[in-house]
């Protein structure tokens, strides 16, 4: 454990020496272009250019992976697993936080096929009472008046 700790600052700092080099070079770079003048063809692109020197440099890989997940964590995932279950993205995203609170990792994995299997046995219990729901509404609908002859 403590060997891990050691070598986790040593790669940070190999990693800066690496950008330091990196935009060292990206310097030398831009002012050997700045001599040699505009090339043919690019002159009204200078301004352009200009805006993406601008650009922030220090956007790391880190930064990029950690906005990919949270979209496909909280966007992508759920609609995907919605449809596939037919459930809504709100309530996979609640049924994975409330079982991984209750169950911790195997919860969080077992969460959308248990909140699926949730959602079959609600909808076979209260068939019969949506059945009769949808024919009443059929009866109040084409004028029968919805009261049964004695």
């Amino acid at each position: 454990m403590c060997r891990l700790d050691l070598r986790a600052p040593r790669l940070r700092q190999l990693l800066d020496e690496d950008l330091d080099r990196r935009r060292e070079r990206h310097g030398r770079e831009r002012a050997e272009h700045a001599e040699q003048g505009p090339e043919e063809g690019h002159g009204e692109n200078d301004e352009e250019r200009g805006e993406v020197d601008r650009l922030p440099l220090d956007l790391r890989g880190e930064d990029v992976v950690l906005v990919y997940q949270q979209v496909e964590n909280n966007i992508l995932t759920p609609k995907i697993q919605g449809k596939a279950v037919e459930l809504s993205g709100f309530f996979i995203i609640v049924a994975v936080t409330l079982f991984g609170a209750l169950l911790g990792v195997l919860g969080a994995l077992t969460a959308v096929p248990l909140a699926a299997t949730i959602q079959i046995f609600i909808q076979e219990l209260t068939k019969a009472r949506r059945e009769k729901v949808a024919e009443a509404r059929a009866a109040a609908a084409s004028g029968g008046g919805g009261a049964a002859p004695v």
